[in-house]
């Protein structure tokens, strides 16, 4: 096992065994629907500075 993705604090990459610039959709879905995790909240950084939060209840397979 690669030492960065073991001793990383990121439960999603110790989970995936990859980094994150490297998770997919489909990597997030697997995750989600193994732990039972109905909820997501995204954050991003607007245009105009302030952090900004994306939610998502619906299923990801249901577009």
């Amino acid at each position: 096992m690669d030492q960065r993705i073991a001793m990383n604090p990121n439960l999603l990459v110790q989970y995936l065994q990859k980094p994150a610039a490297e998770f997919t959709r489909a990597d997030i879905i697997r995750y989600c629907e193994e732990n039972q995790i109905e909820f997501v909240n995204f954050h991003y950084c607007g245009w105009d500075g302030r952090l900004k939060t994306l939610n998502s209840r619906e299923h990801p397979h249901r577009r």
